[in-house]
């Protein structure tokens, strides 16, 4: 997990420092897990079961959001509009 402080600009110019946890970086790609060495069962059966996960992840991270008052605090950040950009691993 990574937490980015930086310098964020506005196209008007307006300036504002954040820190943000990050949830996703910038790609141009596609990225997953490769399951095509599983039979049609297990690919769905993977699947299945890592649906399962990311829905408890989504409800422990839903009632964080509610227990830090962070409901309405997700933002996006245009890397060319970042700058003094400091990055922490945890």
């Amino acid at each position: 997990m990574n937490i980015l402080t930086f310098k964020y600009t506005k196209a008007d110019g307006k300036e504002s420092n954040r820190t943000i946890v990050v949830s996703t970086e910038p790609t141009k790609l596609y990225s997953g897990i490769d399951i095509s060495s599983l039979e049609p069962y297990d690919m769905a059966l993977y699947a299945e079961q890592v649906n399962a996960a990311k829905n408890i992840y989504l409800d422990t991270i839903a009632q964080l959001n509610v227990d830090f008052d962070m409901n309405f605090n997700y933002r996006q950040f245009k890397p060319e509009c970042m700058s003094n950009i400091i990055k922490e691993e945890i």
